[in-house]
């Protein structure tokens, strides 16, 4: 039996089967069995975690492209500070500070 037919979807627009889509995706035996810890231990679905994963990632990418917009615009209003240059100036004073080398 095919994957559509065994999960429905054949001929199935994913806003016909309640807003999803069925997304296979090959993991790692090594992953696998991580993900399957983890959701023994937080009683929830294997989907559910990687649904919830990808979303968090989504969002974190969606913030890095848009800070990549921005950075320039923000240096270019004379805004110091802002640049990954600048980010690693303070990481290393902090570093100081704290007695980090």
């Amino acid at each position: 039996m095919d994957a559509h037919r065994r999960y429905g979807t054949r001929n199935h627009n994913p806003s016909e089967i309640g807003g999803k889509s069925l997304q296979p995706i090959s993991t790692e035996d090594e992953l696998d069995s991580e993900l399957e810890k983890l959701a023994r231990l937080q009683h929830r679905t294997k989907s559910d975690l990687v649904r919830d994963m990808l979303r968090k990632r989504i969002a974190v990418e969606k913030f890095r492209a848009l800070r990549r917009q921005a950075l320039p615009l923000a240096e270019a209003a004379g805004f110091e500070g802002t640049g990954a240059r600048a980010s690693r100036k303070a990481g290393a004073k902090q570093a100081d500070h704290h007695g980090i080398h």
